[in-house]
């Protein structure tokens, strides 16, 4: 197991490359607004866009300082207060926004396992055959979930009135360009934060950061302390060395110690963002909500 060396951290951050961080934190923003779009869709398209990304990235910061994902569970209350809609009917949007994401995660996972796994099958492919699968399986996804939609409407009934506004012939276009946007700035920002650490050549490529934007959601799904403190540096540092093992790159010492260290800068580049944006966006609400 690979020891924490202070000194040799501090020389890591030295080289972080500032460009690749900005460009990441972009990415990260892009999700947010995408992530906003894509819930202003299921819940009511009355409710301003500004408040909707308030919401979601004050449930980024809620989820730094608070364990088990409370940001998740909180995030609607804001909505709730501000235009007086049933937070069941709010916290049922956001249930099925999780159901979606896991289903396209399920997605992905089947195109690394047909792409990246050398005991199933071994193909090498760009940036953008990558890109185009994940989209043409997205667009599938999407028109498959409308053609079925009143069959999940009757078996649930706390989302009858999100699926429906999906189902709305404008809304299935944007719903499914929202979501794919949302996952594209997800895979964006990882590979900024993989380009803006020193680390080896093999991880500076869009297919390893759809290997690691894909697989450490799962990690991520379960309840976990705050900031994913501990949890999301140790994935991210299990996954970079098995993705090198994948292409049967063996980590030397000192490229070990460069993945031990990227995987904390990584984890504080994506908690600087959901806390001072998310912090912004708490205190932005709480004057609307104390007007209200």
């Amino acid at each position: 197991m690979t020891k924490f060396d202070s000194q040799v951290f501090l020389s890591s951050i030295k080289k972080v490359k500032l460009s690749f961080v900005a460009l990441s934190l972009a990415s990260i923003i892009l999700s947010y607004i995408s992530h906003a779009f894509r819930w202003k869709i299921i819940i009511d398209t009355r409710i301003k866009m500004i408040d909707c990304f308030y919401s979601i990235s004050a449930g980024h910061f809620l989820n730094t300082i608070l364990p088990s994902k409370a940001g998740e569970i909180l995030r609607p209350l804001y909505i709730s207060k501000i235009y007086k809609i049933s937070y069941l009917k709010l916290i049922s949007s956001c249930v099925l926004e999780r159901i979606i994401d896991i289903i396209v995660t399920l997605i992905l996972v089947i195109i690394i396992l047909i792409f990246n796994s050398q005991d199933i099958l071994v193909v090498e492919l760009d940036s953008l055959a990558y890109f185009t699968i994940i989209f043409l399986l997205l667009l599938i996804f999407g028109i498959i979930i409308t053609k079925n939609i009143e069959k999940i409407n009757n078996k649930l009934t706390h989302f009858l009135d999100s699926w429906k506004r999906v189902r709305k012939k404008n809304n299935r276009v944007l719903f499914v360009t929202t979501t794919l946007l949302f996952w594209l700035a997800g895979i964006l920002a990882t590979y900024f934060q993989l380009k803006s650490c020193p680390l080896p050549a093999q991880l500076h490529s869009i297919e390893a950061a759809i290997f690691i934007t894909t697989l450490i959601s799962f990690a991520l799904i379960l309840p976990s302390v705050p900031g994913n403190i501990g949890v999301l540096s140790v994935a991210l540092n299990f996954l970079m060395l098995h993705y090198l093992r994948s292409k049967g790159v063996l980590a030397t010492d000192i490229e070990k110690q460069q993945i031990l260290n990227a995987s904390v800068i990584i984890h504080f580049i994506i908690l600087l963002c959901d806390f001072t944006v998310g912090l912004h966006s708490h205190f932005q609400l709480n004057r609307k909500i104390e007007v209200k």
